[in-house]
């Protein structure tokens, strides 16, 4: 089978499940070399059509049937004493979470979960996975009286941050941590400093997050004010609506945490839609010294600096972005700030840079107007 592989350890009395995160290839599965010495029978789960465990796996699609499939090998590999554990990163945390709840698993350790599919701003959206009322939401649905929940996730995604929250406040006696400024490949994070493969062992075979004390948690918050987080961040990167009031509501996550990156964009984007740039450029900058994996800031506070004809910052900020991301603005404002400066080869550069690494056809359409202006000047 291509979507299911199973490991049988003869000696060992528990099982462990684990869910593939999205975009695992076929026939491969995530966690499948990190995990020897957890004394399990290991069952790996792939759902590489990256539908999010809603209709199963294509080996067995239908989600009910794989409960089934799940539940007779749960019954045959474990053994007395034993118990039944689940792990999953991004969609494999949702997948071990919804599952951990049909199955009565003992313990689920869940990286970056979605506590409901389809949210804007959302990896499941990206999916293209619908947005339903009728969805499950992972924060009301049961889980064993008993089960060990953990839960490690992240503020520097918004949706993140808020599943993270619903979740505490959802799943009675869940430990669930929030890192401070990461990202949502928090496992890809971690390696950089960290031995993935005994953090995964401890919190697995022993419920224990003692890998995790050295780090910076974030604040969690009850239920209407990470409500007031998500309506906020949503208009705000949407454009949609800006009301006086999220200036207060921000301020008071600024008081509590003005080391949160992603806060002090938001921050920004209301300074921004106030016309207070110098304020605005103040908490950009702050944004991305604390979380310089965020684009959108790094991008808008260009543009301020091309508006002020502070062409030296746009080049600082611009330069090294655009070498390993390909956003139309981005090129568009480090362009035109080399055709101010009179540098129109390096601008054509630029241009031709963007066009050979874009996969967008609209914006290589935008960006081969501009450099067709740039060479015609004479």
């Amino acid at each position: 089978m291509d979507s299911i592989k199973i490991s049988e350890k003869k000696s060992a009395k528990n099982v462990l499940i684990v869910f593939s995160a999205r975009n695992t290839p076929k026939g491969k599965f995530t966690f499948s070399k990190r995990l020897g010495r957890i004394a399990a029978t290991k069952i790996f789960i792939n759902d590489y059509s990256n539908d999010w465990y809603q209709n199963g796996v294509p080996d067995i699609p239908d989600h009910k049937e794989l409960v089934q499939f799940l539940k007779e090998k749960i019954k045959l590999y474990k053994k007395k004493g034993g118990q039944v554990w689940i792990l999953g990163s991004s969609m494999g945390a949702y997948g071990a979470l919804k599952f951990g709840s049909a199955l009565a698993a003992d313990r689920i350790v869940a990286f970056s979960p979605e506590v409901k599919l389809g949210m804007k701003f959302s990896k499941s959206a990206e999916n293209n996975v619908p947005y339903s009322d009728e969805d499950i939401d992972l924060s009301s649905v049961s889980y064993k009286k008993s089960a060990d929940v953990i839960i490690i996730s992240n503020d520097g995604d918004p949706v993140d941050y808020y599943s993270a929250t619903k979740l505490k406040n959802g799943i009675e006696n869940s430990k669930v941590y929030s890192l401070r400024n990461f990202k949502h490949n928090i496992l890809g994070e971690l390696t950089k400093t960290y031995n993935i493969d005994n953090l995964l062992y401890e919190m697995v075979s022993k419920g224990s997050s003692k890998g995790l004390w050295s780090l910076e948690k974030s604040k969690l918050y009850k239920d209407n004010t990470i409500e007031a987080f998500k309506e906020i961040n949503e208009n705000l990167v949407t454009g949609k609506e800006f009301n006086d009031s999220y200036i207060k509501t921000i301020e008071a996550f600024i008081k509590d945490a003005p080391n949160w990156g992603y806060i002090n964009y938001l921050y920004a984007m209301c300074l921004d839609k106030k016309g207070f740039y110098c304020a605005a450029t103040k908490y950009y900058e702050a944004c991305r010294e604390l979380s310089p994996y965020l684009g959108r800031p790094i991008v808008r506070l260009a543009e301020i600096y091309f508006n002020r004809n502070d062409l030296d910052s746009v080049l600082r900020l611009l330069e090294p972005f655009c070498r390993s991301k390909h956003h139309v603005k981005a090129a568009s404002t480090l362009a035109k700030s080399y055709m101010k400066m009179g540098l129109n080869d390096t601008a054509i550069e630029t241009c031709a840079h963007f066009i050979n690494h874009t996969k967008s056809q609209k914006d290589k359409l935008l960006i081969q107007t501009l450099k067709k202006e740039i060479e015609n000047i004479e």
